[in-house]
């Protein structure tokens, strides 16, 4: 429902952002922030997550030497779900623009989850007990397939 999988280029921390009242969370490249002047990271992180640091989070930023640093600063607005920074190359779900231009980013989580785990349960069943990265992947560059690979039509 308007989500994405994507590989990380680098070590990424998911960070809270609102969007019009609706709550999300994005990924950054955590080594692109620290290359950045630390008077010009509270702007950078904002530009690239929605994620506004004011106080002290926004002067721990800018003191921030290393990714451990950043997510210290970062804490109350790290993911609860990935609170750690992420390996490169690890596999996320991130928004896409789908979700807004179907108009589906105004469904509540509450309601869009329980049918993406029904709809994606026998896909992800169908591949195994341990899916390799590259199979998720496969799964959204199959234009012709029109039904589960459980169908037994």
């Amino acid at each position: 429902m308007g989500y994405v999988v994507e590989r990380l280029p680098g070590r990424s921390l998911a960070v809270k952002f609102s969007r019009k009242g609706i709550p999300g969370f994005l990924f950054f490249d955590v080594d692109d922030l620290l290359a950045q002047p630390a008077k010009d990271r509270v702007k950078w992180l904002a530009t690239a997550t929605e994620c506004d640091l004011t106080g002290k989070a926004a002067t721990a930023l800018r003191d921030a030497a290393t990714p451990d640093g950043v997510l210290a600063a970062l804490e109350r607005r790290a993911s609860k779900r990935t609170p750690r920074v992420l390996p490169q190359g690890s596999l996320v779900f991130q928004p896409g623009e789908e979700r807004r231009r179907s108009g589906s980013h105004y469904t509540p989580r509450e309601l869009t989850k329980p049918i993406v785990e029904t709809t994606l349960r026998p896909v992800l069943d169908a591949l195994g007990p341990k899916p390799t990265p590259q199979q998720i992947l496969d799964l959204s560059r199959s234009p012709s397939r029109t039904r589960s690979p459980c169908s037994t039509r």
